[in-house]
């Protein structure tokens, strides 16, 4: 039966039609994100048997290994270099499949992890540079790290992120950097681990 069907007779019964609506609509939405999920799984299925196997970079394994032991903060890897050469697909190969949080920092003022979990996710990626606003968090520190501040705290919450991989993938790192106050380009040089990619990440 068409959606537009079910609810009509819903209004033939004529008794109560806010509960069904509600009740209803509910079910089309999670009927739609259980299709939408499957097809999302089956594009992505398809989409692994075609990638070729990434090529083995010592200084991002030494990065990965520093993970492993515990420490207050760590420095997060940074994947710079011309578009196209496999920067977001190798970051995200790093950790097994679903154990990576990618997000859009294209425009953003300051990451969205509200859908974050510490148990679920390993990696979080960056996929601009959005850094010196959030030296605390990117820093992966022992300590709770709040986000969403503004003058009210209206929406501010907090996230547990120790020891998690964080990548910055970027084409506009050094041209960044250049633009930044000395001691802010100080900090970066501390706190991060610099991959230049200027081929392939991936096997040809």
């Amino acid at each position: 039966m068409r959606r537009e069907a079910a609810r009509l007779e819903f209004v033939k019964q004529a008794r109560g039609l806010p509960r069904l609506f509600a009740a209803f609509d509910k079910f089309v939405n999670e009927n739609a994100a259980a299709e939408l999920a499957a097809k999302i799984a089956c594009v992505h299925a398809e989409v692994a048997l075609a990638r070729r196997p990434f090529r083995r970079l010592p200084v991002v394994d030494a990065w990965v290994a520093l993970h492993a032991t515990t420490r207050w903060r760590y420095p997060f890897l940074v994947l710079t270099g011309p578009s196209c050469m496999g920067k977001t697909q190798y970051a995200l190969s790093l950790v097994a499949a679903c154990r990576a949080l990618d997000l859009n920092m294209a425009c953003a003022v300051e990451p969205d992890l509200r859908t974050y979990s510490p148990a679920a996710q390993a990696l979080i990626l960056f996929d601009e540079k959005a850094v010196l606003r959030q030296k605390k968090m990117m820093q992966a520190p022992a300590c709770m790290v709040g986000l969403g501040s503004s003058p009210t705290n209206n929406f501010a919450y907090a996230v547990w992120i120790h020891a998690k991989l964080l990548v910055v993938c970027t084409n506009r790192w050094d041209v960044e950097v250049k633009a930044v106050p000395h001691a802010d380009r100080e900090w970066l040089a501390a706190s991060s681990v610099v991959v230049r990619v200027d081929e392939p990440l991936f096997v040809a």
